[in-house]
Parts: C-alpha cells; structure tokens; sequence
C-alpha cells in the first residue's frame, strides 16, 4: 500500500518544463503577429505549453518539432499543439487518468497451496 500512495505522489508532483515545450512555444510567439495565422489560435497553443506535460504529449511534440524545422511548416506544428490540448481536454471517461493509491479496504488476500508429492 506504501508503495502504491508513492507511485501516486510521484505522479501528482510538480514536473519541470521539458525543453522542446519551451522551444515551441518561443516558436509560436514569432508567429503570434503573422497576418496568415490567426493570433488567438497561437495564443491559445502556447496556454497548455507552459505546464509540465507528460511523456507521451512530449514526445508528440518532437516529433512536431522536427517536422516543422525539416519543413518549416507553422501550421502543422500548430495543429500538433491542439491536438494535445484537445486530447488534454476530453472527458475523463475516455482518457486515462491518474489513479488513486489502492485502499486496505479493497485488496484481497489471495493463497495459493502447493502440495508436493
């Protein structure tokens, strides 16, 4: 059960910053005041890059990263950016969230017998 409470603590804590959700987000700033991108969208991107993601949105976000710096396409580093805040944003029933530490009061005791002959 200790050890359980701890992997939720863990999980709870605060996390830093990874450095490419700096990077994009310093990215998007130099296109907050392009005429071809819309500037509440760009503002609206950078809003969910400035908490601590976990490591599958970061992970999305290199790979955005790269693409947009082979091609230097803002608008599909973009759509990257609000993907994840959209999947951030769905319904906690169809997401996965972060479970809560297993209680006395549910756990089973299970015995298993050997017999040897």
């Amino acid at each position: 059960m200790q050890s359980s409470v701890e992997q939720v603590a863990v999980e709870e804590a605060p996390k830093q910053l990874d450095p490419i959700q700096q990077t994009i987000a310093t990215v998007l700033r130099s296109y907050i005041n392009n005429p071809v991108i819309s500037r509440k969208d760009v503002i609206a991107a950078i809003q969910p890059l400035t908490l601590p993601l976990p490591g599958v949105y970061v992970k999305t976000l290199l790979k955005a990263y790269e693409a947009f710096t082979a091609t230097a396409r803002v608008d599909e580093l973009l759509a990257a950016v609000q993907s994840i805040s959209q999947e951030k944003e769905r319904p906690a029933g169809t997401r996965s969230e972060s479970k809560a530490p297993v209680r006395r009061e549910v756990l089973k005791l299970i015995c298993f017998d050997y017999v040897w002959q």
